[in-house]
């Protein structure tokens, strides 16, 4: 095939203006970093702009957090054994018990919920579970409520790329 240079300058543009297109996206979207909690099998994907923090002695779960300490996302999973529903409900009463009346949404399914607000502190909240025959995975997110703008949108990328834990085996509980 031959090609002009008349036909070149009008399709570099294009081919230019789709790398700047996916060099933008590429940009916007925050480097994803990785938890695998091979003990209960839950993942929780968190921007790479976070630190690993406190992990439970138990190897149930860990925190990450801004290096300010300001914003804080706790992963984990409590063995329970039993029906999901049941554990589910319990799980839903205590989280609405803890927060009160800072609760401003809260949504439950048979074994799932999310309960979320702002404490009087002005510090947000965002919890959600999910439970199955042998476990409860937990997510916890924390910030100030006057950084919202800044971290909502990582609520919302973390919570989506949040994995709920699988069936343990009966030896690991």
């Amino acid at each position: 095939m031959n090609y002009s240079v008349a036909h070149a300058a009008k399709v570099c543009p294009g081919i230019l203006l789709v790398a700047l297109c996916f060099g933008a996206i590429a940009a916007t979207s925050p480097d994803l970093h990785e938890y695998v909690n091979e003990q209960f099998g839950f993942v929780l994907r968190y921007p790479g702009d976070l630190v690993p923090g406190t992990t439970r002695s138990d190897g149930s779960g860990q925190e990450f957090h801004t290096p300010n300490g300001e914003f804080k996302v706790f992963a984990f999973a409590i063995p329970t054994g039993g029906n999901p529903r049941q554990v589910i409900a319990r799980s839903f009463a205590n989280e609405r018990k803890m927060f009160g009346e800072s609760v401003s949404y809260k949504r439950k399914g048979d074994t799932w919920f999310v309960v979320s607000g702002v404490n009087k502190a002005g510090l947000e909240f965002y919890s959600k579970a999910y439970a199955n025959s042998s476990a409860v995975t937990l997510l916890r997110i924390t910030y100030p409520h006057s950084q919202n703008s800044t971290y909502d949108p990582w609520v919302t990328l973390i919570e989506k790329n949040f994995t709920s834990a699988r069936k343990i085996p009966p030896s690991h509980r």
